[in-house]
């Protein structure tokens, strides 16, 4: 089952788990970075698709509040 919304994401720092999911997010506004566990980053910014496969782990640091659409998938 899908499940596709808009929301916004608040918490300047925290930490993602994709053990049983994986999530696509297309950002609104706001801007935050993405940091996987081998270290690489990517920067996330309004008009940004992101693709969060099954089992990926990592942390996130928001610098602006961020409105995203997003769909989590198994």
């Amino acid at each position: 089952m899908l499940d596709a919304q808009a929301r916004r994401t608040g918490g300047p720092q925290g930490a993602w788990d994709f053990a049983d999911h994986g999530e696509i997010i297309h950002v609104l506004s706001g801007r935050m970075t993405c940091e996987e566990q081998n270290g690489t980053t990517t920067e996330v910014d309004p008009g940004t698709t992101a693709v969060f496969p099954l089992g990926r782990q990592g942390t996130w640091t928001i610098h602006e509040a961020l409105r995203k659409v997003f769909v989590i998938h198994k």
